[in-house]
C-alpha cells in the first residue's frame, strides 16, 4: 500500500498508514452515525404521523358519540406526542455527530493528500539532486542516441 522510497521516508510512511487507518475508521463511524440519524428522524417522523392518526381516530369516535373509545384514542396521541421531543433531540444530536464526522473525515482526507504533495515534491527533489550529482546535467553523461546523432551530423 504504501512503499519506503519516491519520496517515503518510514517516518512518513508511518503517519499516512496511520492516517489511512484513522479515515478508514471514521468513514465507518460516519456510516454508523448515518444510520442512527436516519432511524431518529424516521422515529420522530413514525411519532408524529401516529399522534395526528389516532386525532383523527379519536375526532372520528367523538362522532359517532363513543366518548370512552376517544378518550383512548386521545390517550394514545398524548403518549406519542410526550415521546417525540426526545425522539426530535436524539435526531437533531444525530445530526450533530453526523456533521463532526464529514469534517474528520475531511480534515484526515486533506492531511493525506498534504503527505502525498510532500513526498511527491521530496521525490522530484531527490531525483534533480540525484541527476545533478550523477553528472546528466553537467554534460559529462552523454545519452547513445544523442552521440549518435552528433556523429551523424558532423
Amino acid at each position: 500500500m504504501i512503499e519506503i522510497g519516491l519520496g517515503f521516508t518510514p517516518e512518513t510512511a508511518k503517519i499516512a498508514k496511520e492516517l489511512v487507518y484513522d479515515l478508514r475508521d471514521t468513514e465507518e463511524a460516519l456510516e454508523l452515525a448515518l444510520d442512527v440519524s436516519r432511524n431518529a428522524r424516521q422515529k420522530a417522523e413514525r411519532l408524529q404521523s401516529e399522534a395526528e392518526a389516532f386525532y383523527d381516530r379519536a375526532k372520528e369516535a367523538l362522532e359517532a358519540d363513543r366518548e370512552e373509545e376517544a378518550r383512548e384514542f386521545l390517550t394514545q396521541r398524548q403518549n406519542r406526542l410526550d415521546e417525540l421531543p426526545d425522539a426530535e433531540n436524539e435526531a437533531v444530536a444525530s445530526e450533530g455527530r453526523e456533521s463532526e464526522l464529514r469534517l474528520i473525515v475531511m480534515q484526515l482526507g486533506e492531511r493525506l493528500n498534504e503527505i502525498e504533495s510532500l513526498t511527491t515534491r521530496m521525490a522530484a527533489g531527490q531525483a534533480t539532486k540525484a541527476a545533478l550529482e550523477g553528472g546528466a546535467m553537467d554534460g559529462t553523461i552523454k545519452d547513445p542516441s544523442l552521440e549518435q546523432w552528433d556523429k551523424d551530423r558532423k
